[in-house]
């Protein structure tokens, strides 16, 4: 499981449906500069996250593609 962190909540979801929604609000700039069609609703401004380091390479990739991450990891 992966906790979403914010000032006022913190929720459990379980993985696939973290990286689904993350990925359905996230485009890289060349994605987005590529495209013809822009996309009808807002890209992410920021991700804070807490989650085991197992999943650091995934979330990495994601921060390689300038996905505005943040992730507090724990063992």
């Amino acid at each position: 499981m992966l906790r979403a962190l914010s000032s006022r909540i913190a929720v459990q979801f379980e993985t696939e449906f973290w990286a689904n929604m993350v990925l359905s609000r996230w485009w890289a700039d060349e994605q987005l500069a590529s495209s013809t069609i822009k996309p009808t609703i807002a890209r992410w401004t920021h991700i804070g996250l807490r989650c085991s380091q197992r999943y650091k390479p995934a979330i990495e990739a994601l921060q390689r593609t300038g996905a505005p991450i943040e992730c507090q990891y724990y063992s």
